[in-house]
């Protein structure tokens, strides 16, 4: 099986890509963004980090790999780093923001967000591509893994994240599109 790592900008499609692999695949998907996993006490979280990363396969998806999670960025047989334009970005958050105010679940979760959350996200998706993403770009330097850069997350995604599959490793490329 394979370990997939996706970072992104807020608003860039981590999670709608992760779901959608998760489910064609059959892979566990897990979000490591901090608002997450920062409800956790830090026993509980260290004992669900080492359960998940020994898995054989599994998806993670955050803005930018850092401190708790970082190993699992090293360990990813598959980095996809998204660079959806920032205007498509900043509609998803808004529209986002609205249909959570609205009752919509995201990720499972009625969990409406404030105005300052709102800002907030959309101030991080703003500067993504001048703070977060060179900080991040330099990492990969260093990852074994492969990286695979995509510009948008639209229809074309999932045959080149499987076309990548299928170039990597045998071990990797037992995924099967489905």
């Amino acid at each position: 099986m394979a370990k997939f790592y996706i970072i992104g900008a807020p608003g860039s499609g981590k999670s709608f890509l992760a779901e959608t692999m998760s489910q064609r695949w059959g892979i566990p998907w897990y979000d490591l963004n901090n608002d997450v996993w920062a409800k956790f006490d830090p026993r509980v979280r260290q004992q669900i980090r080492e359960q998940v990363i020994t898995h054989p396969s599994w998806i993670f998806e955050a803005v930018f790999p850092e401190g708790f999670w970082f190993e699992a960025f090293q360990e990813a047989d598959l980095i996809i780093v998204l660079r959806t334009p920032l205007i498509i970005r900043l509609w998803r958050i808004v529209k986002r923001h609205i249909e959570k105010r609205q009752g919509k679940l995201f990720k499972g979760q009625n969990d409406p967000e404030t105005l300052s959350e709102l800002f907030h996200r959309l101030h991080s998706s703003w500067q993504y591509e001048h703070r977060t993403l060179p900080i991040a770009l330099s990492y990969l330097q260093d990852i074994p893994g492969t990286v695979l850069m995509l510009p948008n997350n639209g229809a074309e995604i999932m045959p080149r994240i499987f076309l990548c599959l299928y170039n990597m490793a045998p071990s990797v490329s037992r995924i099967r599109d489905q």
